[in-house]
């Protein structure tokens, strides 16, 4: 336990009742935890100083270890088809403090299933692999699930423009070290002042661009929509998808992924609005997540009040507490 010294040139000083009355206001100041105060000289006589001398004690270096021991290590995913460039991703990911590989995947249909079953920070990932690519790992992730992301990729001019436009990390083939800390810098950086992973709205907004997916026109749909299609509009192409082939719907901003037989389209609307065009089989299962109930085949109860709906293709989704009751009627 620390003391409370008074330093003064004056017994006497300490002999009065009010030189008594300062030490109590001392001890008061010393459990209270502030810094040190002067005493007044007409008081302590000359020179009177009051030291707390466990004012420091805040930052002690004692401390500072303890608090840098206890500090979260963001968990990281690594995702490539060679296991050469997961080695090398490795070695780079774990010389920087902070963050720990705790998974790998070598395809990308691992990385989804991987990513429905445990919570991760980061994922590190490469773009082009065989089946699956990155981008499409990331259309077919559940958006709040999905952690934040740092694509790899060999150079592509216009990838890299759409990545710098929409502010998404990305790395290059061969990987330079200082290029991969930089990234993870910038990545930790992002998950230090969001307060959610938000992992998909800017991955998706750069492959929309790609694309060149326009904005759906709100006139025009009503028609589309009273013959149960959905109008996707990919440059100068409009697709009608029929209701019927819809899976299920996953929103990221306001851009919507539409997961219909096997394949993704992206399309930019609001959850509010789309909802509106499709037909009474669609219904809300979470805050981003719209299914169509026709396509559910099994359901498992969760604790806390969750479920997981199974479709087709094994791909389950999650519906959260406050929206188990659109699905209650599957489950009587």
């Amino acid at each position: 336990m620390t003391a409370v010294q008074i330093q003064t040139t004056s017994t006497t000083a300490m002999q009065s009742p009010l030189a008594m009355r300062v030490l109590v206001w001392a001890c008061k100041i010393f459990e209270s935890g502030l810094r040190p105060v002067l005493v007044p000289e007409h008081i302590a006589d000359r020179q009177g100083r009051l030291w707390e001398a466990g004012a420091s004690r805040s930052v002690s270096p004692r401390k500072k270890r303890h608090n840098r021991q206890n500090m979260k290590e963001l968990r990281v995913m690594l995702v490539d088809d060679e296991a050469l460039s997961i080695d090398l991703m490795r070695s780079l990911v774990e010389r920087e403090r902070g963050f720990k590989v705790v998974a790998e995947c070598s395809n990308g249909r691992e990385a989804i299933a991987r990513l429905r079953r445990d919570t991760f920070d980061l994922v590190l990932m490469d773009i082009e692999m065989p089946g699956l690519t990155g981008l499409e790992v990331v259309e077919k992730t559940q958006a709040d699930f999905m952690p934040a992301v740092i694509f790899a990729t060999a150079f592509n001019q216009y990838a890299c423009q759409a990545f710098d436009l929409h502010a998404v990390d990305y790395v290059l083939k061969p990987f330079d070290p200082d290029r991969v800390r930089v990234a993870l810098d910038r990545a930790k950086q992002r998950l230090i002042v969001s307060d959610s992973p938000a992992g998909k709205e800017a991955p998706l907004s750069a492959i929309a661009h790609l694309r060149s997916v326009e904005q759906i026109a709100s006139g025009g749909a009503l028609t589309a929509a009273e013959y149960e299609r959905l109008p996707i509009k990919d440059g100068g192409h409009t697709y009608l998808l029929p209701h019927a082939d819809i899976e299920w719907i996953d929103a990221a901003g306001d851009y919507m992924c539409v997961h219909a037989g096997g394949k993704v389209h992206i399309l930019r609307s609001t959850m509010k609005d789309l909802e509106a065009k499709l037909s009474q089989e669609f219904v809300r299962i979470h805050r981003s997540t719209i299914v169509n109930v026709r396509k559910v085949r099994a359901v498992d109860t969760l604790p806390k009040g969750e479920c997981l709906l199974y479709l087709d293709d094994d791909v389950t989704v999650r519906v959260s507490r406050n929206y188990r009751s659109a699905i209650q009627h599957l489950l009587s």
